[in-house]
């Protein structure tokens, strides 16, 4: 509410004469429009003639005041004006809301658009790198391609390519041919190991040039579990036989592995290898006494390799019983059972070990030695151990085994109708080293293996001892002067 100077005037001219304050208008000098009155109250209110009137003039304009405040049209305006107010502060926080919300807005695109220059940016540089490396490969790939060209253009033509393997046909076919020149004092053929009646491929190589043991197989894979092969030896009398042919499981369960047919058998260390995987000319000496170099025949075999770190296998077979030592294929053709028993290990990076057990027993109905007949039972044990070392695990450059195997055995029934038992022992210790870097600290004789290759030494010394009961033939029918026979001791290299 506002009152004007005009308006607080009138007011005090009205109130003036309820005041007591005529005096003052009837004054001499005092103006007589309310006008001229007004101004002439407003310029002396502090003198005292006037003071009283303003006091109460004050006074009439406060209860006036409250008069106002008080009355029904100013209580309706100053609801109004709550309402107006709480609208407006409504207003404020909605709009208020949406401003910050856009203010967010706006400073989240910013932001993207700032990441996006960078981004772009740096994609622009990338995309000029890899123009770049684009063009350089272009340059290097046209140069290469001319060199190409200029070589090709240059050479001569290329050879036919050669067959790729065995397997490119099928069954895969391999040949080994094994022949010697032997030279001997004696005549090889008509020598015989004292104190054994042993078989006919006990005895040694023809003298002089012969074909020896050459060898022809074939390989194949029969379906996903099952493999064959076949092996035909050619003798010096130019026979033809079948030395191996089986069929063999693969990929069985819980490590088992199943061979039947014709093979050779798993026993001690040499006799599962053929002639040529030897690394001297022949057998060596108590191969050739007690299972005419070695021994194979038809039959069963099973096998299981243990799931350990240590290799470790176990094997049984079962043979019909026509191989020496047995005969007759007695016990309605199950005449021979063997087991054996092989573990191994690395012993470091450089070297490596095998051991092994194996027994054999064998029945002979009537079997023939040079017209000599034996009936009777056959058991034999055996004992190997082989070392193997070569310079970080590589044997190409430089390599060193050492082998050893013990024989023992027993022999009983009837010779010629004679009763008889023998008990015989025999060790067979072989070292073979080889060097080919050509190096001094090898120290070795410079003479060539077939196999072994230049700078190679290999030797085998092996005895071996018969007790018969006294008075019984040591060797060819002839009696003995002793119990013992000491059979035969002897160096050999290979030819």
């Amino acid at each position: 509410m506002r009152l004007s100077v005009s308006s607080l005037c009138r007011l005090m001219l009205e109130v003036a004469p309820h005041l007591q304050f005529v005096e003052l208008f009837m004054a001499q000098n005092f103006p007589a429009t309310n006008a001229d009155r007004c101004s002439h109250l407003l310029s002396r209110m502090g003198e005292p003639p006037y003071r009283s009137l303003t006091k109460a003039l004050a006074a009439a304009f406060a209860i006036a005041v409250i008069q106002f405040a008080t009355s029904p049209a100013h209580a309706d305006q100053a609801a109004d004006l709550v309402a107006i107010k709480a609208q407006l502060n409504a207003l404020e926080h909605d709009y208020g809301d949406k401003i910050r919300a856009l203010e967010r807005r706006l400073a989240k695109a910013e932001a993207d658009a700032r990441t996006a220059r960078g981004t772009a940016a740096v994609a622009n540089r990338s995309a000029a790198d890899a123009a770049s490396a684009a063009q350089a490969a272009t340059r290097t790939a046209e140069a290469s391609n001319m060199a190409v060209q200029q070589a090709a253009a240059e050479a001569p033509p290329p050879p036919p390519p050669p067959p790729a393997s065995n397997n490119a046909f099928n069954p895969g076919i391999a040949a080994v041919l094994n022949g010697f020149y032997v030279a001997s004092s004696h005549e090889t053929q008509t020598a015989h190991i004292r104190g054994f009646a042993a078989g006919e491929e006990s005895r040694g190589p023809l003298r002089g040039f012969s074909l020896g043991e050459s060898e022809v197989s074939l390989a194949a894979n029969i379906d996903p579990s099952l493999q064959g092969f076949l092996d035909f030896s050619m003798t010096d009398d130019n026979s033809l036989s079948v030395e191996e042919a089986y069929i063999q499981t693969k990929d069985l369960p819980y490590g088992v592995t199943l061979k039947a047919g014709r093979f050779l058998s798993g026993i001690g260390y040499l006799n599962e290898r053929h002639a040529h995987d030897w690394s001297f000319s022949d057998a060596p000496l108590p191969y050739r006494a007690f299972l005419n170099s070695q021994y194979g025949d038809d039959g069963l075999q099973l096998r299981w390799l243990a799931p350990t770190n240590q290799f470790l296998e176990f094997g049984a077979e079962i043979f019909r019983g026509d191989a020496y030592p047995a005969a007759g294929a007695s016990h309605t053709g199950q005449g021979t059972v063997t087991a054996f028993v092989h573990t191994g290990n690395d012993i470091n990076d450089s070297s490596s070990y095998l051991a092994g057990a194996s027994y054999l027993h064998a029945r002979a109905d009537n079997r023939d030695t040079d017209g000599h007949v034996f009936d009777g039972n056959d058991d034999l044990g055996i004992l190997t151990f082989v070392y193997k070392w070569a310079p970080g695990g590589n044997p190409v450059v430089q390599n060193l085994t050492l082998s050893s195997e013990i024989f023992y055995g027993h022999e009983g029934g009837f010779f010629d109708g004679n009763a008889v038992s023998q008990v015989s022992a025999g060790t067979c210790r072989a070292f073979i080293s080889s060097c080919r870097n050509g190096a001094s600290a090898c120290a070795m004789p410079h003479w060539d293996h077939p196999i072994l290759g230049p700078h190679s030494r290999a030797a085998c010394s092996m005895i071996l001892v018969t007790r018969r009961a006294p008075k019984l033939p040591c060797s060819n029918m002839t009696p003995a002067s002793s119990a013992v026979c000491v059979c035969n001791t002897r160096m050999t290299k290979p030819i």
